[in-house]
């Protein structure tokens, strides 16, 4: 059962905490192709979030994925809009506290978010291993060998700066606490893509970059713990305050 359904086919599904009537609330947006619904990881992440004393909301996106994902219908900017959409949708629920909206994002969703930080107010932004791109380079339809194309490789193995990418350049108007969580022995998106979004974060108000030793971009075993507990505590112990 779905809170909201779009027209494009993406979809919302609302996890509220118990307490208080108005709560900060925050979006969950996955990576390139992930399974909110189906992945525990997903399903933990919004137990975690729901025990912190948050509402949480995960944006399903339908396009890009399934036996459709590669077949190039959707486009980046497509689900710039599914965001879009949510947010509005988010702060107009008298649930939510529309003054405490905070983000989470893995991989291109975390892209996605920091893309938008310039129209979606957040307090809180957390980013597992964002993606990077430079402007001409976004993909609109990603083929499965994308993270392995050797240009796409030389250009995010360097410190960008934030004159590099109009995500970098969003993220550098960014007040709010952010949070980047990198694994250690990630093989789609290389340290130097976290060193870059959090040297361009020059105006938060905190920067907090957490190691995930041994861990993959996909996570599972210990690492999939460890990110969880990072996640729960950071939340937790950045609770913000109402205005």
């Amino acid at each position: 059962m779905f809170d909201l359904e779009f027209e494009t086919g993406a979809k919302v599904r609302m996890r509220y905490a118990p307490g208080a009537k108005a709560l900060p609330t925050v979006l969950v947006v996955p990576g390139w192709g992930s399974d909110v619904l189906g992945s525990s990881t997903y399903g933990a992440v919004a137990e975690s979030l729901l025990s912190a004393g948050y509402h949480c909301c995960l944006l399903v996106f339908r396009r890009w994925h399934g036996p459709t994902r590669h077949t190039g219908k959707a486009t980046w900017h497509d689900h710039l809009q599914d965001i879009k959409k949510a947010y509005a949708w988010l702060t107009d629920n008298e649930r939510v506290d529309a003054t405490r909206m905070c983000g989470f994002g893995t991989s291109h969703g975390g892209f996605l978010l920091a893309k938008l930080l310039n129209e979606l107010p957040m307090q809180l932004l957390a980013l597992r291993a964002p993606a990077l791109y430079a402007d001409d380079r976004i993909p609109d339809a990603r083929s499965p060998e994308y993270m392995e194309d050797a240009e796409y490789w030389e250009w995010c193995s360097s410190v960008r700066a934030r004159e590099d990418s109009s995500v970098l350049n969003a993220i550098n108007t960014y007040t709010g606490k952010l949070l980047i969580v990198v694994s250690e022995c990630d093989e789609q998106v290389p340290r130097t893509v976290m060193q870059s979004y959090g040297l361009a974060a020059s105006e938060a108000r905190l920067v907090e970059e957490v190691v995930i030793p041994g861990a993959f971009h996909g996570l599972s075993g210990k690492p999939r713990e460890d990110f969880l507990d990072i996640m729960k505590q950071w939340f937790i112990e950045q609770y913000p305050s109402s205005t």
